[in-house]
């Protein structure tokens, strides 16, 4: 890497890679007991889908051939979205459980794409900066409608 497009290209093969495996993951979760979060995590995979989308014609526009990169850090919380969605614990046990693990995933993908929108910004990529700068912004209300159920109902209920 030798310079700061270098750099944004690499990020944009990440981002990429983490919308594909968010996508993987989030198709493959079985229904979730609890309609509020049932009701976020649909919301979430719908907006991935249209994150993976808007990546991928990105990449296609810019010439970058995204490759078989994977994101190391997002592949170990998929996997434990996974794992709990699969266990065989108390429901509301393993509902706390995932919207700790969806707390995270969502945290990460908002400063990820924090980062790449300051590359393109400087870049003055102007039509990508826009791009990457809704994707936050859905991404933070998402977040903060994870957090907001976590806090008023899931750990809650949790407790019993």
């Amino acid at each position: 890497m030798q310079s700061l497009k270098d750099l944004f290209e690499k990020e944009i093969k990440n981002l990429y890679a983490f919308e594909k495996q968010i996508q993987d993951t989030m198709m493959s979760l079985e229904p979730l007991q609890s309609k509020k979060l049932m009701k976020r995590v649909d919301k979430f995979t719908k907006y991935n889908t249209s994150d993976y989308s808007t990546i991928q014609e990105m990449a296609l526009n810019l010439s970058i051939n995204p490759g078989n990169t994977t994101d190391s850090v997002a592949q170990e919380m998929l996997k434990n979205i996974s794992e709990i969605a699969s266990m065989d614990l108390d429901i509301n046990v393993k509902n706390a459980g995932l919207i700790t693990s969806l707390n995270r995933l969502a945290a990460y993908k908002t400063i990820i794409y924090f980062n790449v929108r300051r590359m393109a910004k400087v870049l003055k990529m102007k039509k990508e900066s826009k791009a990457l700068k809704e994707i936050k912004r859905k991404n933070q209300a998402i977040a903060r409608k994870l957090k907001s159920l976590a806090r008023n109902k899931i750990f809650k209920k949790a407790l019993i």
